[in-house]
């Protein structure tokens, strides 16, 4: 069965959001973030062409992943996550639907990202 999710970037000047049809539960989203982060921090040639290696392109080019107008754009989502870089961190919300018959969400985590991926991963190992 699959999880679906959304993910938005907020940034001052754009907002970018993506769809992801699959493993979108919040151990799978730690995943996706990870590797978005070390796409990101990855300074071989190899992905010396990307421009602009902020996460959000890191976590379009690190995870296969589809561009989207909004997270209501997809009704039938599981999780949204929201990402934006406050003091040179980021930031992330990670909702929750509350039920598959409602359209309601319910926050899970707010938080720092790092923090989001230690303790989320750290908790599946667990």
């Amino acid at each position: 069965m699959t999880t679906r999710a959304t993910y938005q970037f907020k940034y001052p000047k754009a907002t970018h959001t993506y769809y992801i049809n699959e493993h979108g539960h919040l151990a799978g989203a730690a995943r996706y973030f990870k590797k978005a982060l070390e796409f990101c921090a990855d300074t071989s040639r190899k992905y010396s062409v990307i421009p602009n290696r902020d996460l959000r392109n890191s976590f379009v080019f690190a995870n296969d992943v589809m561009i989207t107008d909004s997270h209501e754009r997809h009704y039938n989502t599981e999780y949204r996550y929201n990402v934006e870089p406050r003091n040179g961190e980021y930031h992330i919300e990670a909702y929750k639907r509350v039920s598959h018959s409602s359209e309601e969400f319910e926050c899970a985590y707010k938080g720092n990202l790092e923090d989001f991926i230690s303790l989320v991963l750290l908790e599946r190992a667990a």
